[in-house]
């Protein structure tokens, strides 16, 4: 059984580390033009949190010779220490990702936020099984973006809207989160692998 899942986690490690084409064309909407999209996605949530610590997940290393590859491509993820929750529900602390392209860099996200530094975060909280909760939008708290996101989010806040709320989480908790989600991604890639050693048999 242990060999069984060792052999099935190192199959996903690989399946993740193949890299998927860049986009064509970056198209971003305009920072106030999202800001009602923001308010209407029940998926989006916005926080006012501060980055404590960052890490770097390169799916593709940048490669100079190559346009589409001038840049690593994968995730910058950020430790958020969550001070306010303005809309949704969040764990008080939580890691957020910055999709980074080979041909773009930092997607319409813009870069990560400077660590120890409070900021208004708007998070796509994503449940899909291979999914991360990706940053949409951040802005330094105290700027005009923020206060117009604030503003708006609270101005749609009605009795229907369900309260903005905080959770407390710790290691146990989290420990415990991946573990169910690495065995439900083990379980698919002996799945796929099922159906890839079928078809690697057929004639």
């Amino acid at each position: 059984m242990k060999y069984t899942t060792i052999v099935t986690l190192s199959a996903l490690v690989v399946l993740i580390g193949i890299p998927t084409a860049p986009a064509a064309a970056l198209s971003c909407i305009d920072p106030e033009g999202m800001i009602e999209y923001v308010v209407d996605n029940p998926d989006y949530l916005v926080v006012t949190a501060t980055p404590t610590e960052q890490k770097e997940h390169v799916q593709e290393p940048a490669d100079a010779s190559d346009p589409n590859k001038a840049y690593p491509a994968g995730y910058s993820a950020q430790l958020l220490s969550v001070e306010a929750v303005h809309k949704g529900s969040s764990p008080d602390e939580l890691w957020a990702y910055f999709e980074r392209n080979g041909t773009w860099n930092y997607l319409c996200a813009g870069e990560p936020a400077p660590l120890t530094r409070e900021h208004v975060y708007v998070l796509n909280q994503n449940y899909d099984l291979f999914g991360v909760t990706s940053v949409v939008a951040v802005y330094e708290a105290d700027s005009d973006m923020a206060k117009k996101l604030l503003a708006e989010v609270t101005k749609a806040t009605t009795e229907e809207t369900p309260e903005p709320t905080t959770y407390e989480t710790d290691k146990a908790y989290w420990m415990q989160n991946l573990y169910d989600q690495l065995k439900a991604m083990a379980f698919m890639v002996e799945v796929k692998m099922a159906e890839w050693k079928f078809w690697l048999g057929s004639k």
